[in-house]
C-alpha cells in the first residue's frame, strides 16, 4: 500500500481545506482496497499469501486479520502508531532531561505491562532497582512520567490535527479504537 501512496503522488494531493489527512489517507487507502479485492477476484479465487512480520505477535492485537472491517483496523493502526510517537517521545525527553529513574519506573510499572503483557513491578521492587530511598518517591516519579507522557501525546495527537481544539475529541476516538 506504501508504494501505492508514493506512486500515485497521493501525499501531493493533499489538500488541508478538504478536511484532515487521515481521512484522506482512510479514503484512499479503502479505494486500494477496493481495486486490490476486484483484481483477486479475477484471479480464479486464489489469495495471495501474507507476509507476516517476525514481531507479529507483539502487534497481533493491532495488525488487522481477515475479519476485520479495513476502516477499523485503519483507525486501530493508526491510534496505535499515536501512541508509540508519544511513548518515544516521552523516553527520550525523560532521558534528555535527568529523569531517566522516572521513565524506567513508568516502563516498569505501566508501559512494558501494557504492551508485552507482563507483570507491573512493585513498587518495593522498583525503590530497590532505582536506589530511590521510598515508594513515595518512586510513586512521584512514575507520576511526573506519566504527566510528561499526557503533555506529549496531546502534542502528537495536535500535529495531525487542523483544528487544535479537536485533539479532547480525537484523543477520545484513538482510546476507543485500542479499548482503552
Amino acid at each position: 500500500m506504501c508504494d501505492v501512496v508514493l506512486q500515485r503522488g497521493l501525499i501531493e494531493k493533499v489538500d488541508p481545506k478538504r478536511g484532515c489527512f487521515r481521512t484522506f489517507l482512510l479514503s484512499a487507502l479503502g479505494n486500494f482496497e477496493i481495486d486490490a479485492y476486484r483484481q483477486e477476484r479475477g484471479r480464479n479465487g486464489q489469495r495471495p499469501k501474507t507476509i507476516i512480520p517476525e514481531d507479529a505477535e507483539q502487534w497481533r492485537t493491532i495488525e488487522p486479520s481477515e475479519s476485520d472491517d479495513p476502516a477499523d483496523a485503519f483507525e486501530r493502526q493508526w491510534a496505535a502508531t499515536i501512541f508509540a510517537e508519544a511513548l518515544q517521545r516521552t523516553e527520550q525527553s525523560c532521558l534528555a532531561n535527568g529523569m531517566e529513574k522516572h521513565w524506567r519506573a513508568y516502563e516498569a510499572r505501566y508501559v512494558l505491562p501494557a504492551l508485552h503483557g507482563v507483570e507491573a513491578m512493585s513498587l518495593d521492587s522498583l525503590v530497590t532497582d532505582l536506589e530511590a530511598d521510598a515508594a513515595n518517591d518512586v510513586s512521584s516519579m512514575i507520576h511526573s512520567a506519566k504527566r510528561k507522557f499526557r503533555v506529549v501525546l496531546r502534542e502528537v495527537i495536535a500535529e495531525t490535527l487542523d483544528d487544535p481544539s479537536d485533539v479532547d475529541a480525537e484523543l477520545a476516538m484513538l482510546r476507543s479504537y485500542l479499548d482503552m
